[in-house]
């Protein structure tokens, strides 16, 4: 056990402020497979990482679980429409343009426990893009026009 706990460690140690699917992917799918139990027990703490992190003020942290709980393919993770809106807004609320374009595709699309609204969208659509994502910037002028 003490081993596992140690490589599970080593791998957070080394992807520590890399919460993209790259690393996730080459780990996971692209090279020699891990036991079943360490890919677990390594989603369990990079899931737990990733929330302490949110928690903590990191904006990309939240807007990375947000993605995870909206589309729900982390077997650690039940797809939660309501939770992910929650870290898009807490993330967008902090000043992540991301956090902002995929809380305005949240309210956009709606969906289990979200009402779907274009005027919620639009707002959250405009802070992205004031804050420079140019996806919400081309939401945006696609709701303007109708």
């Amino acid at each position: 056990m003490s081993k596992i706990i140690i490589f599970i460690t080593i791998l957070l140690t080394t992807q520590a402020n890399c919460y993209g699917h790259s690393a996730h992917s080459k780990l996971f799918y692209g090279g020699p497979s891990l036991p079943l139990e360490v890919a677990t027990q390594y989603k369990l703490a990079k899931n737990q990482k990733l929330k302490e992190d949110c928690n903590n003020g990191n904006k990309q942290a939240c807007v990375e679980l947000g993605v995870l709980y909206y589309a729900g393919e982390d077997e650690e993770i039940i797809k939660s429409v309501t939770k992910a809106k929650q870290f898009f807004k807490k993330a967008c609320n902090d000043k992540s343009a991301n956090g902002c374009y995929y809380l305005g595709i949240t309210y956009l699309r709606g969906g289990e426990g979200v009402k779907k609204s274009d005027k919620k969208a639009m707002y959250d659509f405009a802070r992205g893009c004031h804050l420079g994502n140019m996806q919400s910037c081309d939401q945006y002028r696609k709701l303007e026009e109708g």
